[in-house]
């Protein structure tokens, strides 16, 4: 008899008030599962705040809420797009059978691998963050474009080359030709490496991007290639250098372009 859920006190039509979002729905569908949030609401143990018009509010997502009721009326996960959105509600709400559902997702195995990567790359939040305040400073200080561009560096091991002439402490660069035909000299505005993990510099722009875009940033990126440092060997040194007659610094640049005018 301990186990017994008294949810007499309801009706079999339940009115509710998430967030803000009107719902109609059948108290066995919220007390299917007595071990989640919403059964325990509902079983009649606890008193459950009414909004002014007399439908019983939950402090949620009002809005990602139907996708729970369709779950619990029909098992039906929610569009590959939400789950992530949804999976934060289930964590609430305590629906375990739908979060372990969700984890098996391809955007919550994914978001996941990224973490999993992340946490292996020292200095990776530092590089976000550094890199967020230089183009919202850059931003700020007025541009006549809708879009900022911002130079960064990756390198995912360092330079090991053992010719003494190969200065391993140059400071990277890439060279251009502007418009009147000068040549420019360019450097990197943010850097990040080298790191452990297996994960090479393209991927880890890949990552870079989608966690810009979780922040609501709308921007892409562009590979402007390694750096354009060179040591050359003389010929009579190149057979004890596998015949090869430099030696070129690996680490990349690319530029990320941001579209404030999307946001």
């Amino acid at each position: 008899m301990g186990d017994f859920i008294e949810t007499s006190k309801f009706p079999a039509i339940i009115e509710l008030n998430v967030g803000g979002y009107s719902y109609s729905t059948s108290l066995l569908t919220l007390t299917k599962n007595g071990s989640t949030m919403l059964g325990a609401m509902f079983s009649g143990k606890f008193d459950v705040q009414k909004d002014q018009n007399g439908k019983y509010f939950i402090d949620a997502d009002g809005e990602m809420f139907s996708h729970i009721l369709r779950y619990l009326r029909y098992s039906e996960l929610p569009p590959y797009s939400l789950c992530e959105k949804v999976y934060k509600d289930a964590c609430y709400f305590g629906i375990n059978e739908l979060v372990e559902e969700l984890e098996r997702t391809p955007p919550l195995v994914g978001r996941k691998m990224r973490e999993r990567f992340r946490s292996r790359i020292k200095g990776y939040d530092q590089f976000v963050n550094e890199l967020i305040k230089k183009i919202t400073n850059i931003n700020h200080l007025g541009t006549s474009t809708p879009i900022s561009s911002l130079r960064i560096l990756l390198f995912e091991a360092p330079n090991n080359h053992d010719y003494p002439d190969f200065d391993v402490n140059h400071d990277c660069f890439m060279t251009q030709t502007d418009a009147a035909g000068e040549t420019l000299t360019l450097m990197s505005q943010v850097s990040l490496g080298p790191w452990s993990v297996n994960l090479d510099e393209d991927n880890l722009m890949k990552i870079l991007i989608q966690d810009l875009e979780e922040r609501r940033f709308v921007c892409n990126y562009k590979i402007n290639g390694t750096c354009h440092y060179k040591c050359i060997i003389p010929r009579a040194l190149r057979a004890n250098h596998r015949g090869q007659k430099m030696l070129c610094c690996p680490k990349m640049f690319y530029t990320v372009q941001f579209h404030w005018t999307k946001m």
